[in-house]
């Protein structure tokens, strides 16, 4: 045999070897495992998620997305804990048991906090006039008609966001508590109902929430800026509401394709349709 043939050969067998260890392992390597994906938490974006399944399934065709409605922020999160469903959708932040539980929280979106009223007329609002608004100093409309505040739960995820983001509220919310005329929406869609068929109704939404479910509520300017993503994108429309996922450490293979998902074009054009943007 010829130097160069001999070259020939001790190159071209490892080559080769190569070539079909990397076959036999492509061939023997299993299909990713069908899982359905459990997901749940605030209502402020369970419209939305049921738009994600279908692109999602496109995405990740083995796996089916199921989203659970009527969780809340709290039981979305004690059910990802006990591991009941995959992933938790949330709009506050971990309490300190629930970080001790070990649990991870990974960026989804961020969202206008909009507040709106029944009223066909939309009307300017400002921080002090919401303010006094919920302290029960004003109650009735610019045109007379009285104003049907709605309330949240103490600890709701809302009212939580409500506390943190807007200076003077926790007064102004144990004022109204003090009135128990005023009703108590458990949940964001209870919230949505009990705005559609109270007369004068006025409460807060996220942008996601209004846009995915039917309504004709007014959306209010606050401060001069107008309630819409772009304003808020441009840093005049102020409360931005943060949504977050809630994961186990160990999250399982379907819930970890839902998080790559999410970065999808498909999905971010998704969240930016129903008024939210993509946080990383």
């Amino acid at each position: 045999m010829t130097l160069f043939r001999r070259l020939c050969f001790n190159v071209a067998a490892p080559l080769a070897l190569a070539a079909s260890l990397a076959a036999s392992l492509a061939v023997a390597a299993p299909p990713a495992r069908a899982e359905v994906v459990k997901i749940g938490g605030t209502g402020a974006v369970t419209a939305l998620l049921v738009a994600m399944a279908e692109p999602f399934q496109r995405f990740s065709p083995q796996d089916t997305l199921e989203v659970l409605s009527g969780l809340g922020s709290s039981g979305g999160t004690a059910a990802v804990e006990a591991g009941a469903i995959a992933l938790a959708v949330t709009g506050r932040p971990l309490s300190p048991k629930e970080v001790a539980q070990g649990l991870l929280v990974l960026p989804m979106l961020e969202t206008p906090f909009i507040f709106c009223t029944a009223r066909p007329e939309p009307f300017p609002l400002t921080t002090a006039g919401l303010i006094r608004i919920y302290a029960g100093e004003v109650m009735k409309y610019p045109n007379g008609e009285s104003i049907g505040l709605i309330l949240r739960p103490r600890g709701d995820a809302q009212t939580l966001f409500m506390l943190r983001s807007i200076s003077g509220m926790d007064e102004a919310l144990a004022k109204a508590r003090l009135r128990p005329e005023l009703p108590v929406a458990g949940n964001d869609q209870d919230n949505m109902e009990a705005a559609r068929r109270l007369a004068g109704a006025f409460s807060g939404f996220p942008l996601t929430q209004l846009m995915t479910e039917p309504n004709t509520l007014q959306r209010l300017p606050l401060d001069g800026a107008e309630p819409t993503l772009a304003a808020a994108r441009a840093g005049a429309y102020k409360l931005k509401l943060q949504v977050t996922l809630i994961v186990r450490a160990d999250m399982s293979p379907g819930a970890k394709r839902f998080v790559a998902f999410l970065d999808s074009p498909e999905a971010v054009t998704l969240m930016e349709k129903y008024g939210a943007d993509r946080t990383r």
